[in-house]
């Protein structure tokens, strides 16, 4: 059976994505990194196309941190702890 991908389950997925995203980098596999931020763009893409109120709101932020994330010079720090932090509630209600 498939689980609905309702805007919390896309969101805790989202989560894991980009767990794996900064993990990547972090290690320096940036062609693995740029797989899953990709994977993490369509995620926020389908977030946004149907949710503009609150939940599209922060997706579109959180493409603003892999874009930061992605660019040659980041100005954000974003850890491991901060994403679990975050993202707890959305896969405790998926």
């Amino acid at each position: 059976m498939t689980p609905e991908r309702t805007t919390p389950f896309l969101m805790a997925n989202l989560g894991s994505e980009l767990i794996r995203f900064f993990a990547f980098k972090e290690q320096h596999k940036m062609d693995l990194a740029s797989a899953s931020a990709q994977r993490a763009l369509k995620m926020i893409a389908i977030i946004t196309e149907r949710d503009n109120r609150s939940a599209g709101q922060e997706a579109l932020l959180l493409k603003q941190i892999i874009e930061d994330a992605l660019s040659a010079a980041p100005t954000l720090s974003i850890g491991e702890n901060d994403l679990n932090v975050y993202f707890a509630p959305f896969a405790l209600r998926a």
